[in-house]
């Protein structure tokens, strides 16, 4: 889910899961591992050409991995503190180079109408 605030501050949560049940080689999940919920605020500046960021990552600490081995008795449970901070700078150097910009990654349906077209 995003989210911009006043300011034009970008609030992101992602929620993160894996299914159940699964085979993984050896394993057989018995709990979702990997499930836990980030969030990100970020802002641009300087022409777009700055961008900042500060995340964090499992905010509830819900990431648990639980494992059956295949055809065996042995469980496996490992909790950790997996909880994260941090933040991130970025800065794209302007160019006045017209190869490096940017090409746009969406085909226009027209665009797409006339190469079937020939």
């Amino acid at each position: 889910m995003q989210i911009i605030l006043p300011k034009k501050i970008n609030f992101t949560v992602n929620y993160i899961t894996a299914t159940t049940g699964g085979n993984y080689y050896y394993f057989i999940t018995r709990k979702p591992f990997e499930e836990h919920v980030d969030i990100t605020f970020s802002k641009k500046l300087c022409l777009n050409n700055l961008s900042i960021s500060i995340y964090t990552n499992d905010i509830f600490n819900t990431n648990i991995p639980r494992f059956d081995a295949l055809e065996t008795n042995i469980k496996y449970q490992n909790k950790y503190d997996s909880r994260r901070i941090g933040f991130s700078i970025n800065y794209t150097f302007p160019s006045k180079n017209n190869l490096t910009k940017e090409e746009n990654t969406v085909i226009d349906d027209k665009e797409e109408e006339k190469t079937i077209a020939k």
